[in-house]
Order: structure tokens, then sequence, then C-alpha cells
């Protein structure tokens, strides 16, 4: 039995939400890959669906087997993981091992080294594009990128970087500004933020674009981009990643971030130049964000319009977004 009631995991998901993913996980002793599965329970069952549940036991005579094959299986496309994430793999596709059976069984294909995973791996990773999308096909909701913008170091705030995530066709964004240069901070504000504004919107994401606007190194950005993967397939999308580097330029795609990031800097930059505290900053980027998808209007190809109405326009669609996205919160 979980020793974690729905009660619990309840207000774990509340506490991740507005301090941050992974800090909560940390202070909870838990991987993310069983947070975001409560997440996508709670989503989708209510309150009724973080009730633990114990999946029904296969055949005596086929479990050993079968959980090797499977343990194998996620190990090739996550060579990176360790004996306790896959062991939380594991259970999320009802095979149900203890961390020192999943180390034994590594260790009797003499896999216990991350070097030997990743020769193992033979070079599988997650999904990903080598073509950037299809721009011409893409419809509201299908295509979304993913960036971050530093804005330099500011007196009494430290430095600061804006995160980003945006939907293609319609604009819509969701951001948050933060003052380390973090993956898990792209991680936090896809799933915390943008997929349930998504799932609210009906959006059917098919493209993700992580453009690398900081240069980052390729094995952090390869890490992020599996991160992304596992969030993305915890909410039930199979997706194809592309990333987008500075030196191989996409005008249509570098035009919708640099005319966002001009809207966005016209807020932001006063706030910084004020010398204010990022609590003050975050609320004054959680105003700009309800007034430009709420009220700000854009020029579409045929109409001019917010980006909510545009979804309105296109897909019927009359958005109904979650509380939170309606006020102010800390973060």
């Amino acid at each position: 039995m979980s020793k974690f009631s729905s009660e619990i995991k309840l207000t774990i998901i509340q506490e991740a939400l507005r301090h941050g993913i992974s800090v909560t996980c940390r202070r909870h002793s838990i991987s993310r890959t069983l947070f975001y599965r409560w997440l996508r329970r709670y989503q989708e069952h209510g309150l009724q669906g973080l009730d633990s549940v114990r999946a029904a036991c296969p055949p005596h005579n086929k479990t050993a087997r079968a959980t090797v094959d499977n343990l194998l299986a996620l190990l090739k496309k996550n060579p990176r993981l360790g004996p306790r994430e896959l062991k939380y793999r594991l259970e999320s596709i009802g095979c149900h091992l203890s961390e020192s059976a999943v180390y034994n069984i590594l260790k009797r294909h003499e896999l216990t080294r991350r070097k030997a995973r990743l020769r193992y791996s033979r070079g599988i990773h997650p999904p990903r594009s080598a073509e950037p999308p299809p721009l011409e096909e893409i419809q509201v909701g299908e295509c979304w990128l993913m960036w971050a913008t530093p804005f330099g170091r500011h007196d009494g705030i430290g430095e600061v970087y804006e995160y980003t995530v945006l939907d293609y066709k319609s604009r819509v964004a969701c951001s948050r500004v933060h003052s380390t240069f973090l993956g898990g901070h792209s991680e936090n504000l896809l799933s915390a933020v943008a997929l349930p504004i998504a799932q609210c919107l009906d959006f059917e994401l098919k493209h993700f674009v992580f453009m690398d606007t900081c240069g980052m190194k390729d094995s952090d950005s390869r890490d992020l981009m599996s991160h992304v993967q596992d969030i993305l397939h915890s909410s039930g999308l199979n997706v194809a990643l592309y990333r987008h580097v500075k030196h191989k330029p996409l005008p249509e795609l570098d035009a919708v971030r640099e005319a966002y990031t001009r809207n966005l800097s016209a807020t932001l930059i006063p706030h910084l130049l004020a010398v204010r505290s990022l609590p003050e900053v975050r609320l004054a980027v959680q105003q700009f964000l309800r007034r430009y998808n709420f009220r700000d209007q854009l020029e579409y190809e045929h109409a001019t319009c917010s980006p909510l109405e545009y979804v309105t326009k296109t897909t019927g669609i009359a958005p109904i977004l979650p509380l939170w996205a309606y006020i102010d919160r800390v973060y």
C-alpha cells in the first residue's frame, strides 16, 4: 500500500504547483515520474484518481521474464536512469519490483554502470525529428515553442531569465521569470501551466520545438529534451521533438519568438530597472500574460484579435481556463 493517502498526494501536487516540482519531489523523496502520474490521474479523475491502485498480478511463471524484458526495454530508451527511477517507471506500467531487485537484474546483465547502460542503449534517445515541423500545415494547438531569454543581472534581484511555452499558430503563451538558468524551470512551466491550459483548450500537440536561445551544452540540451519527452508521454502525448539552434535560423519561428519577447520586454524591463524584488517582477509578468492572452490585438492571416479569441474563432472552443490563470499567485 502507498505511504501517501489521496489527501497527502493532493497536498503535494498543490505544493509543487506553488513552489516547483523538483524541490517538492526532493522534499518528499518521490520521483518526478511518480509526481507526473499523480498529476495526470488528478487532472483526469479528481481526488478519486489519487486513490492507490494495485495492478493485477500476472501469472507467476511469466512475471520474471516479462519484468526483465520491460526493464531492459525501458533502459534502452532511458540509459541515464538509475535503479530507483527505473523502479518507478516499471510501477507505472504495472510491474512491481523493489529497487534492490532492479539493481540485481542490472548486475546480472552487467549494466550497473552508466557507461555500460549507454553502450547498451546503442544511441537510442527519445524520438527526435531531424527536420523542423511543417509550419504551413500546422493547426492551432499542434506546435509548441519553448525557450528561455536572459535579461541580465539587476541590483536587488540578481540574474533574470524569462521562460516561455507558446503555441505557434494561436500564439497563446505561458511565461515565468526566475533568477537561475535551469532546465527544471522549463519543465515546471510545461507541466504546471502549459499542459493544464492546453487541456482546457483541447489542444492536440504533435510537434514541440525547443529553441536553444542560450547556447546550452549538448548534454544539458539532451537531458532537457528527454525530460520534456517524459512529461509529454505521462500526459498521453506522442510528440516529435525538434531542437532549433541559433546557427540554423527558421524565420517563421524566430519572428514569433522575437515578437512575443519584444511585447513582454515592454512590461518586464521597466520593472527590472526600478530595482524591484523578484516577486514584484513575477506579479507584473502574470498581469502582462492576462492582458496579452485575453485582450492584446495581434495580426493573424485573416483576423485581428487576441490569442484566446483566435482559438475560439478557429476551433469554436470558448476558453474556460483554470482559476489560477485569472489571478495572481506565488511560485
